[in-house]
């Protein structure tokens, strides 16, 4: 009796806190236990879903992949002692990996099933599905205005992005254009690599120039960033690209190429 008020308790706070992502459930028995196993869906990655398990009752949520995903699913105990267990399984309900309150994996495309159960004690807890999102360094370079007469000038700016944590200590810059179409000239550094930074100019020559920049006094890049800027101006009519790339260090005296993108 004690056992089917507390299963109706469940299925009340279920429907209460629908809005927070708890999906329709159907109960089935386990093969490898004695506990229930209650089947629900996550199907919104950052979305809240409320649970609960104990010795008799485990949950298994079913997790449909249409592209391969870098994830992370975590457990925080709302009431009661639970010490949550996650366990993630592959379409044949064979365990991939497990984790104590959370796991964080990459899967590719697939059926997954997430088992949780306690490690130790019982109670209700929120469970949120989180992508995680692989961010690329870059180099960038955009120009303001994008359109220029004869004999008018623009700005032309080379940024960093999504520079890492640990940052850069040091960044070489390679600019190349046409020099039938424009000149360059006015090139400005800015503090992206903190006061006081070393740079080194070669060029303007044959439409290309180097820019070094190095952080002094242990200064390094750390946020992303505009790193210098420079003008163009047009010489005659015709469409030409203006072009930076980038090699940067973390102060391990390796260059790294960093891919190069378009910013309007």
């Amino acid at each position: 009796m004690k056992f089917k008020r507390l299963f109706q308790i469940l299925v009340l706070f279920s429907l209460v806190f629908s809005s927070f992502g708890v999906s329709a459930s159907a109960t089935s028995p386990s093969t490898l236990s004695d506990a229930m196993v209650i089947n629900r869906n996550l199907n919104v990655w950052d979305a809240t879903y409320i649970g609960f398990v104990s010795g008799s009752i485990y949950e298994k949520w079913h997790l449909e992949l249409t592209e391969a995903h870098d994830f992370t699913v975590s457990i925080s105990t709302v009431t009661g002692d639970l010490v949550p267990l996650l366990t993630l399984q592959d379409a044949n309900g064979v365990e991939i990996t497990h984790g104590i309150g959370s796991l964080t994996t990459s899967q590719p495309t697939g059926s997954y099933y997430i088992q949780t159960q306690p490690e130790s004690g019982s109670g209700f807890y929120v469970l949120t599905l989180r992508q995680i999102v692989n961010v690329v360094p870059s180099v960038s370079t955009s120009v303001t205005p994008t359109s220029i007469n004869v004999g008018e000038s623009a700005v032309v700016t080379v940024s960093l992005n999504n520079i890492p944590v640990e940052g850069y200590t040091s960044a070489e810059f390679t600019c190349t254009y046409n020099t039938t179409v424009l000149e360059s000239s006015n090139i400005i550094v800015t503090d992206l690599f903190g006061a006081d930074a070393a740079v080194a100019i070669n060029g303007p020559t044959n439409g290309s120039f180097i820019v070094a920049i190095a952080g002094s006094n242990g200064n390094k890049a750390t946020t992303s960033g505009n790193a210098f800027s420079f003008s163009v101006k047009g010489l005659e009519a015709g469409q030409v690209a203006v072009e930076c790339k980038a090699r940067v260090s973390k102060g391990d005296n390796l260059l790294m190429d960093l891919p190069r993108r378009l910013r309007l």
